[in-house]
Formats: structure tokens, C-alpha cells, sequence
């Protein structure tokens, strides 16, 4: 084990994402999630320095990312927002231009027609209040069918046929908002979310592992640290008594 953890999804198996923790199905643009994915970086054609940039520069926030994850919904969202801010501001510093704009395209792809309604979007599409209305309407209905299916898979559903439907469901709602652009502002859409990308890459996430909390008691072992547990494979046990 290194000195992060790895986070193993269905949602590599399926383009629309679904399978995300509550937190990142309530981020708009997933983009805290999508940093730490081993296809994103890769895509990145980051350099060893890079990484190691990046890294150094991610992995103070991981740390207080890591309390929220099972915390309520209110505090995800007033905490949670903050540390992506924080995380883009980072990003911009170490990334290159062409390599920023690639991120950017990416997480327009995984987030899909919602994507239209983020401000600097819809700025620069110019939506009528007509069309705007009618997007919303389309990617609310799906996004309510997604939550369903949610739920369905949470009331041990078999997934296999629950990710089918979220993928048919993400490729109607794809083809009906684009039915709704002009011409220029479909031309416009294909420019912002760049070259395609396999969506079912995704799914290794890394994020910075908090140090085990030290009680001063270790039962058959001598008081451990993750910088010495680093580059070993570790297996955690936790069990409670009574």
C-alpha cells in the first residue's frame, strides 16, 4: 500500500457516472473526483514533475476532504465547494494551458447536457429563456430517472441492468438537449467538450490517506506511521468489543 487509497467503482463500467458517492452526485461538474482518477491524470500526459507538483499540491486537501465522506449532506455542501475551488486554483498553477483545456473538456463529457447550464457555459452559448427552460426540463427529468435507478441499485437491484438503463437514459437525454441547439451553439458544444474520451477508464480514484489515529495502545505490534508503510501492502482490521 502507498500512502493513499484506492477507490474501486461501478461507475468504470458505465459512461453516465451514476455510481458516485452522495457528495459528487450533488458537485455539478465532479471535477474533485475526476483529478484523482488514474485515466484523467494519464489523459494528462503529465511529466514525473508534474504529478509530483500536483500531488504535493492535492494532498493537503485530500486530508480535509476525507472528514466528509458520511457527513451530512449540509456539511458536504458548505465545505466541499471551498476545497474544490481551492483545488482548480492549484491545478491552474501547476498545469499547462493545453493541458488545463483538456481537463476542462473532460469533465464536460462526464458531466454531459448538465454542463449547458453551468454559468460560464450558458454565457457563452446564449441561450433564449425558451431554451433554457426546455434543457432544464430534459436533464431535471433525467437526473430524477438517475436517482431512481439510485435507489434501486441501494434496495440490492442486480446493476448490470440498472447501468444499461442509466446509459440509454444518458444517451436520449444527450440527443434530445441537442435537438434543442442552433446549429452554432451545437458546433460550439462539440468545441468545448473536445475529443472523445472512454469514459469506461474511469473508476481508480487516489486520494491522500489521513494518518491512523494513534490511541498509544497496539496490540502484537510496535506503533506504526504511513511514511513507514509506505510501498507495503497493508491490511486494516477494525472490530469493537461489547
Amino acid at each position: 500500500m502507498t500512502t493513499r487509497f484506492m477507490l474501486m467503482s461501478v461507475l468504470a463500467l458505465c459512461a453516465a457516472m451514476w455510481f458516485l458517492s452522495h457528495a459528487a452526485a450533488q458537485e455539478p461538474d465532479r471535477f474533485w473526483f475526476l483529478i484523482h482518477d488514474r485515466a484523467v491524470l494519464a489523459e494528462l500526459k503529465l511529466s514525473a514533475a508534474e504529478q509530483a507538483a500536483l500531488r504535493k499540491e492535492i494532498d493537503e486537501l485530500d486530508l480535509q476532504f476525507f472528514p466528509l465522506r458520511g457527513a451530512t449532506a449540509e456539511k458536504v455542501a458548505a465545505e466541499l465547494p471551498g476545497i474544490i475551488a481551492e483545488a482548480k486554483k492549484r491545478f491552474h498553477a501547476v498545469l499547462k494551458p493545453e493541458q488545463e483545456r483538456r481537463l476542462s473538456e473532460i469533465v464536460m463529457r462526464v458531466q454531459g447536457p448538465a454542463a449547458l447550464l453551468r454559468v460560464d457555459v450558458s454565457t457563452q452559448m446564449k441561450f433564449t429563456v425558451d431554451q433554457k427552460k426546455e434543457i432544464e426540463k430534459v436533464t431535471g427529468d433525467t437526473q430524477k430517472a438517475i436517482a431512481d435507478l439510485e435507489k434501486q441499485a441501494q434496495d440490492g437491484k442486480p446493476r448490470e441492468p440498472l447501468e444499461k438503463e442509466a446509459i440509454r437514459l444518458r444517451t436520449e437525454e444527450q440527443a434530445d438537449v441537442f435537438a434543442i441547439l442552433t446549429k452554432p451553439q451545437q458546433t460550439l458544444w462539440k468545441k468545448l467538450a473536445g475529443s472523445p474520451f472512454d469514459a469506461s477508464r474511469l473508476g481508480k480514484m487516489a486520494f491522500k490517506a489521513p494518518e491512523v489515529v494513534d490511541t498509544g495502545v497496539w496490540i502484537n505490534s510496535q506503533r506504526l506511521t504511513l511514511s513507514q508503510l509506505k510501498g507495503k501492502v497493508v491490511a486494516l482490521h477494525f472490530y469493537t468489543f461489547g
